[in-house]
């Protein structure tokens, strides 16, 4: 048996065919029959649990247009706002634009101060640096996806 993922993932994964979890009543009937399908379900983006997961880094192009988003925003900001903002918008995206590859969230200092000045929300702020996971990746992180080895092992703990 290759089982890939580490005795606290396992545990995990235990714990979530069990108790509580959105895929309880799918993974029951397939415990000791099918872990194949039993990884496919927790492998899927449209499984019941899939959810946003935190990527590393950003395509330059998702941040732009979150700070874009914000200028657009500034139409309809208090006079103070656009005085504060209107100067340093257009650097703020002539630098983004220069920048070369992915970026880092701490990579772009202003996003906190552009949530706190109302100009974006803090979903807006966060999505170029989320996406959309699997089941499996929400509950063991990104990257992470159980084989029918591992669903196999887990299930010789329930």
């Amino acid at each position: 048996m290759a089982v890939t993922l580490s005795p606290t993932q396992l545990a995990t994964l235990k714990a979530s065919f069990t108790g509580t979890g959105p895929l309880v009543s799918q993974v029951q009937p397939l415990l000791h029959a099918n872990p194949a399908a039993i990884a496919a379900l927790y492998a899927s983006t449209s499984s019941a649990g899939a959810g946003n997961v935190t990527k590393a880094s950003a395509d330059k192009n998702d941040v732009l247009l979150t700070i874009e988003t914000a200028v657009v925003n500034l139409g309809g900001a208090s006079t103070a706002l656009q005085q504060k903002w209107m100067p340093i918008a257009p650097l703020l995206l002539s630098l983004l634009s220069a920048a070369q590859g992915a970026m880092k969230k701490v990579d772009v200092a202003s996003l906190p101060s552009l949530v706190a000045d109302g100009l974006l929300t803090q979903a807006q702020a966060d999505a170029p640096w989320t996406r959309l996971g699997s089941y499996s990746e929400v509950l063991l992180g990104q990257g992470v996806f159980p084989t029918s080895d591992d669903i196999q092992a887990a299930t010789e703990l329930v």
